[in-house]
């Protein structure tokens, strides 16, 4: 069984799901949720907003499995940061201590939730940096799952 895998792409559902509520929030299009590690010049991202995970790691000591990352905020074209504001604001309190995010595994093709991850250590909120026309934050959290022959 991948663990790794497991919980990388269950987070990105979850994040997935958290910009459709930043677009009803804010009322503007959906963030891109993305992998910020495979990206190393901010120069290069898309002109849009954006979420998605940075430093993304786990251990794994026993049967519990503890995920380690960061949960980044960019926004494009956002001089007063409210859109970021909001953004922000609806990512943590998705993330808030104790939040359970389900995980998935394949079977046959088909997404099935077989456990859960859940927030342990609240949050880290990171100094905002911003450029000219792009601003990014990150949010540091941790996660906790049982592993049981399944994830």
């Amino acid at each position: 069984m991948n663990f790794y895998k497991i919980h990388y792409l269950s987070l990105i559902r979850f994040l997935n799901t958290q910009a459709e509520v930043i677009s009803t929030v804010t009322g503007k299009s959906a963030p891109v949720v993305m992998n910020f590690d495979a990206h190393t010049n901010i120069t290069e991202l898309p002109m849009q907003d954006m979420i998605g995970t940075i430093g993304f790691g786990l251990t794994k000591s026993n049967k519990i499995i503890t995920v380690h990352t960061g949960i980044a905020v960019s926004t494009y074209d956002d001089p007063d940061i409210l859109r970021h504001m909001d953004m922000m604001d609806v990512l943590s309190k998705a993330l808030d201590a104790d939040s359970r995010i389900p995980l998935f595994t394949a079977q046959s093709g088909v997404a099935v939730e077989t456990n859960w991850m859940v927030t342990k250590t609240g949050l880290i909120v990171e100094p905002c940096d911003q450029s000219k026309l792009r601003t990014l934050q990150v949010m540091t959290v941790q996660f906790q799952s049982g592993v049981s022959g399944q994830a």
